[in-house]
């Protein structure tokens, strides 16, 4: 849905982006992800229907499980913190540590509220869920069986399931679908980057743009400073520190 909302803006269909706005809204888009993604950037606040909008945000906000959001906004924040810290052994005995937690923890709220979708807990609630099941091996493909219905249901970013649907299958050991798992690391003072095994790398942009995903050129060029497409030659098990 956040696909063809984009799509209605950038074409300037006004009818249509304040139609799929609305239904958005009432899906978990909160005030906190609408002013961070585009209320400055394309003049919400000066537009008609701004004040009827604002209201239907507050009433979704209300009806929310903020228990559940808050207990996410936590376990993401030290999911992060520790991988913000630099790199060792003593580190990635941490992260597994702080991983195992977040992965018990996550599985009952789960089993106490339901699937942390838009509607349960908001767009920044969904995607710290999500945050927390990737760095998971053991939630991860049930997490992804749900995250698919929830997004076939508009009630689940799309964004979100390409990424889990790539770190699923290099847990596999296959090829990603839409290039979003990277390497950058040194091995014996050579720095090794580039992007992990990609089906159908010619095609790729194809499957990135509709489900929100910016050009792998644009990745290539910001990351690995050129607009080739690097390709590692293998994919490796998902690596602890992502």
């Amino acid at each position: 849905m956040w696909y063809y909302y984009v799509t209605a803006e950038i074409e300037n269909h006004p009818l249509k982006s304040k139609e799929l706005l609305f239904r958005l809204v009432a899906k978990g888009l909160d005030k906190g992800g609408a002013e961070q993604l585009f209320l400055h950037d394309i003049g919400l606040f000066e537009r008609a229907y701004w004040h009827e909008l604002d209201s239907l945000i507050s009433l979704e906000e209300s009806k929310r499980c903020h228990p559940f959001i808050d207990s996410l906004a936590a376990m993401a924040e030290i999911d992060q913190a520790v991988r913000r810290e630099p790199w060792s052994e003593e580190n990635r005995q941490k992260v597994i540590a702080i991983d195992s937690t977040n992965t018990a923890k996550l599985e009952a709220l789960i089993t106490k509220y339901g699937f942390p979708t838009w509607k349960l807990v908001g767009r920044e609630g969904s995607h710290n869920a999500w945050l927390i099941a990737q760095h998971s091996h053991t939630l991860l493909p049930w997490y992804l069986t749900q995250l698919r219905q929830a997004v076939q249901e508009n009630n689940a970013d799309s964004y979100d399931l390409a990424y889990m649907e790539d770190r699923f299958l290099m847990q596999q050991g296959q090829p990603q679908i839409y290039g979003s798992q990277m390497s950058w690391r040194i091995v014996a003072d050579d720095t090794i980057k580039g992007f992990y095994p990609i089906v159908d790398v010619e095609h790729v942009n194809e499957r990135r743009l509709p489900v929100g995903l910016c050009p792998i050129e644009f990745i290539s060029r910001t990351y690995l400073g050129t607009d080739s497409i690097i390709i590692l030659k293998e994919t490796p098990l998902i690596e602890e520190k992502k």
